[in-house]
């Protein structure tokens, strides 16, 4: 019987800890600036040309004023 109560308790701290709450920031910004977002994708085939070996993905943002 301890072991089941010790168990729901795991389970409810699991539970809380995967669906508790998430804090999301929100970036507010004066009217004459804008957030640029630019993604260049690069890969690299083997030298078969067949094959590829290498993908990357870079995601640059920068704040410009308009």
């Amino acid at each position: 019987m301890g072991g089941f109560v010790w168990g729901c308790i795991l389970g409810a701290v699991v539970v809380y800890s995967t669906v508790g709450e998430r804090v999301e920031v929100q970036e507010v910004l004066p009217e004459n600036y804008s957030i640029v977002t630019s993604i260049s994708d690069n890969l690299c085939s083997g030298p078969t040309g067949r094959e590829n070996i290498v993908h990357t993905r870079v995601r640059t943002q920068t704040v410009q004023l308009q």
